[in-house]
């Protein structure tokens, strides 16, 4: 498999790298009352999750990789030359940029619209987006799973820890005080 076919190791390092960051600059920020108040709860809680998924990239190429193998030494050598990635399976997965791409404009149009817009509209948009771009079709799948993801995060954070969420405001937050 060539490094350029290989769809898997480079968003792995960024994704780890970038959880790691998270992790650390979050335990860096000072937590007076306990870390349900602490600021830097939101990026642990961001960096642990990335650093889990990055570690799952890896698992996930590794099994691809030996199964690619596994099939390469019982086909003929012909078949074996063929210049198609095998980890390419998704609509942007092409052994491209495209991915990263689309994943980097999706977030800064997602923090950006923040700024302007309460917490729930512009997480359920962005997530329904992504479920789209990477291969989800089912309507209602996507409606409910950004719905049920976002409604978790906002009474997680303002029930159940006391924090705030990113964002102008909350619509769930105000409706729940």
């Amino acid at each position: 498999m060539k490094l350029m076919q290989d769809t898997r190791l480079i968003p792995s390092i960024l994704t780890g790298l970038i959880g790691t960051f998270l992790l650390w600059h979050g335990s860096q920020m000072p937590h007076p009352r306990g870390w349900a108040s602490s600021p830097g709860l939101f990026p642990i809680i961001i960096g642990a999750v990335l650093v889990g998924l990055a570690i799952l990239l890896f698992i996930e190429r590794a099994r691809d990789r030996s199964a690619a193998r596994r099939t390469a030494g019982t086909k003929d050598q012909e078949t074996t030359t063929t210049d198609t990635p095998t980890c390419a399976n998704g609509p942007f997965l092409k052994g491209d940029l495209t991915a990263v791409l689309a994943i980097s404009t999706g977030l800064a149009a997602y923090i950006i619209a923040l700024d302007f817009l309460p917490y729930e509209p512009v997480t359920f948009v962005s997530l329904a987006i992504g479920m789209w771009a990477f291969g989800a079709r089912s309507p209602l799948h996507i409606a409910l799973g950004a719905a049920a993801f976002t409604l978790v995060i906002v009474v997680l954070f303002t029930q159940v820890l006391g924090t705030l969420i990113p964002g102008t405001s909350s619509l769930i937050g105000t409706l729940m005080q």
